[in-house]
């Protein structure tokens, strides 16, 4: 029964029971390749797929130039198009028109609904994100806590917000379980696995270092003034100064 609905559809490669079965493929379904029971079985009018695993882009109609590689993988998707989803229910819950994600390793971008442009890598990687977008999580488990929360930079194993952090936006966070609390923040390192000693540059050592400028942001337009250049203790709490 694979390609058992395609009528005018060209170039299309099906190999697996119901693969690429479509609901009466149009003359614009075409190259599209489909292996494995039940892939892209609703495609109708989606060029350009590449559809490798059982139950594989099972919800696919009119998307386009998807990959997804894995059982489910990218399995609510139907009208999006340009995503990657390698994995077992990689990107999944990617629901409709979402598109432009990139989600690799078990279950990364698995809830996402409505989410756009969103990449995330490692086991579990953006599993609770629903439609927050443009985020970028590296990292096994990286970014779990976020749902709603846009713009975040989390890279290293665990790194993410704090608890309750869901809706958190534009942070960042580098090293094995870093952790954001606010927006718009940045977080390198953690309390287990914590960052001493800081080199920018040219390394460690040079036989000719360099000197380094840090800049905040200058001013833009007419006589306006750039950013000041605040250096601060850590916060202390209770008494503590």
């Amino acid at each position: 029964d694979a390609l058992f609905g395609n009528t005018t559809g060209s170039n299309n490669t099906a190999v697996g029971a119901f693969a690429c079965k479509g609901t009466g493929l149009s003359t614009t379904t075409n190259n599209n390749t489909c292996i494995g029971y039940n892939t892209a079985i609703v495609i109708n009018g989606g060029i350009e797929n590449t559809l490798v695993g059982s139950n594989t882009g099972t919800a696919i109609t009119t998307g386009d130039q998807n990959t997804f590689i894995g059982v489910q993988a990218g399995g609510a998707i139907t009208t999006g198009s340009g995503n990657t989803a390698v994995g077992y229910l990689a990107g999944k819950g990617g629901t409709a028109g979402a598109s432009l994600f990139t989600a690799i390793g078990y279950q990364a971008l698995t809830a996402q609904t409505s989410a756009a442009e969103n990449t995330a890598i490692g086991y579990g990687s953006g599993g609770a994100l629903t439609t927050g977008a443009y985020n970028t999580f590296v990292g096994l488990s990286s970014g779990g806590i976020i749902t709603t929360g846009s713009s975040n930079v989390f890279i290293g194993d665990g790194a993410d917000a704090i608890a309750g952090g869901v809706a958190r936006s534009e942070s960042i966070a580098i090293g094995i379980l870093a952790k954001t609390t606010a927006d718009n923040q940045m977080v390198v390192g953690a309390n287990t696995y914590e960052i001493t000693d800081v080199y920018i540059g040219e390394g460690v050592t040079n036989a000719t270092p360099l000197e380094v400028t840090i800049n905040p942001t200058g001013g833009s337009g007419t006589d306006i003034a750039g950013a000041g250049l605040v250096i601060a203790g850590g916060k202390g709490t209770g008494t503590g100064n």
